[in-house]
């Protein structure tokens, strides 16, 4: 048995939802899929388990979505069905967070339900739909060689923002130290 200490392995959102029965079930189901995710889960048939960086952050959507499926039963189960993993996908749909929050969410259940294949013996589930990932928040690729004439342009520039004058400032030209309405004015000139 790995050491899970570093896991997630019940939060304090789910124990507050289980009798201690319960908890003890829960704890052991949950042990199971973190084992399984560490050493198999990646690639189950060359014996690759995902990293626990990858793991750790997915312990808790999977928790989350594992309280989200005890709300709509109305009560405790560790018996996950492909219904469950469909609804929580609609769930998600209509909830007002980020791209990238539904794909990580997404990503967890996926995990879950790959846990749940190969050692609970559920049929296979694929999602109606996937989350894309959120590109706007995704910076460019630039070249290194860009990266460091951008770094060199902006430190110059801040000693020539300091060096100007405090009701310059909002309106300073790069490089210049006087301000855009100056600029402007000779061109009218």
């Amino acid at each position: 048995m790995s050491d899970l200490d570093e896991f997630p392995v019940v939060t304090e959102k789910a124990e507050s939802y289980l009798n201690e029965r319960q908890l003890l079930d829960y704890r052991a189901e949950r042990e199971d899929c973190l084992e399984w995710l560490l050493t198999f889960g990646k690639k189950p048939n060359e014996v690759v388990g995902y990293a626990p960086g990858t793991v750790k952050p997915r312990c808790y959507r999977m928790d989350r979505f594992y309280r989200y499926v005890w709300d709509h039963e109305e009560g405790y189960t560790v018996n996950l069905s492909h219904d469950h993993a469909d609804s929580w996908m609609d769930h998600l749909a209509r909830r007002d967070v980020s791209a990238t929050d539904k794909r990580n969410c997404m990503k967890s259940l996926l995990m879950l339900y790959k846990w749940l294949h190969h050692e609970r013996g559920l049929a296979e589930w694929e999602p109606e739909f996937r989350f894309s990932a959120d590109t706007s928040t995704q910076p460019r690729s630039i070249s290194r060689e860009r990266s460091d004439e951008l770094s060199v342009m902006q430190h110059s520039n801040m000693g020539r923002y300091r060096r100007t004058t405090t009701s310059h400032r909002p309106n300073a030209i790069a490089g210049s130290g006087t301000s855009l309405n100056d600029s402007r004015n000779r061109k009218r000139m």
